[in-house]
């Protein structure tokens, strides 16, 4: 009796092994999970799950609402979360633009050859991963955050206005890249502020503070020659980041840096990891 029971136990493990045998048709048919983000006051997560229909080369995605205090989850039409990019005070929008700056196109240099799409360039850099570099670079805008109308355009300002360096970073930065202080008087943003084979040898990023009231740019990190990133502001107000030490090394050590009282101090200076991210 014993021994045919375990055949039947097995008999039904294998049923059930072969009936979740993983195929590209399931994997199709698996809902794709992405979260949103939080609310304002903490108690409800976003996420949103897309669900492809392969035969007719669509996708839908639907957006959830998880209560974090009875963990019921619900499905909802607009996630009501906290914009990073409005200022503290609700006053103004931050947010990154791709402007154009250099002539590299071959019909900047030729207007009358308009389907020409030929690229002319006398140095590096000319190319990040898998996009060529065009001219056009990213930068950073403020703007009111109640600009809803064209009406708002004029009061659009351009922080690094004429200048060939990208906010965010390419290939991989994002908004990260760019943060308000608490006071919502100035902004924190990264960037490599080299051109051509300076800036493709070379990963010495930095951080710059714009100061909105005198439209001013100082460098935060001038002399750290390595990666400085990821910068995020303490309850208290203090700026801390991510730094390595050596310019062209990008595997270099990641170290946690705090300014306070216009001193730079290294957390993890004599822990032996390196960090990958980090929270207050």
């Amino acid at each position: 009796m014993k021994k045919i029971f375990v055949f039947f136990l097995l008999l039904a493990v294998q049923i059930v092994l072969a009936q979740n045998k993983m195929s590209p048709e399931l994997l199709w048919k698996l809902g794709r999970m992405n979260p949103v983000g939080i609310s304002a006051d903490e108690k409800i997560v976003y996420y949103k799950v897309t669900k492809y229909e392969v035969l007719e080369s669509k996708k839908k995605s639907t957006l959830y609402a998880l209560n974090l205090t009875d963990g019921k989850v619900t499905e909802v039409e607009k996630a009501l979360i906290k914009d990073k990019n409005i200022s503290p005070d609700g006053i103004s929008l931050l947010y990154s633009a791709e402007v154009k700056i250099k002539r590299i196109n071959g019909k900047d240099h030729y207007p009358e050859l308009n389907n020409s799409n030929a690229f002319i360039y006398d140095n590096l850099h000319h190319r990040h991963w898998d996009s060529w570099e065009d001219g056009s670079y990213g930068h950073l805008y403020i703007s009111s955050a109640n600009s809803a109308s064209d009406d708002s355009k004029n009061a659009v300002i351009d922080i690094m206005k004429d200048e060939p360096y990208d906010c965010p970073q390419k290939p991989f930065g994002g908004d990260e890249d760019y943060i308000w202080s608490p006071d919502s008087k100035s902004i924190i943003y990264v960037c490599k502020k080299k051109f051509g084979t300076a800036y493709a040898t070379s990963t010495n990023t930095d951080l710059y503070k714009y100061n909105l009231e005198s439209k001013k740019t100082i460098n935060l990190t001038e002399g750290m020659l390595g990666y400085d990133t990821h910068p995020v502001f303490g309850s208290d107000g203090t700026l801390s980041w991510l730094s390595m030490k050596n310019d062209g090394y990008e595997a270099d050590k990641n170290d946690i840096i705090i300014l306070r009282n216009g001193r730079k101090i290294n957390l993890t200076e004599h822990w032996d990891g390196s960090v990958e991210d980090y929270k207050w």
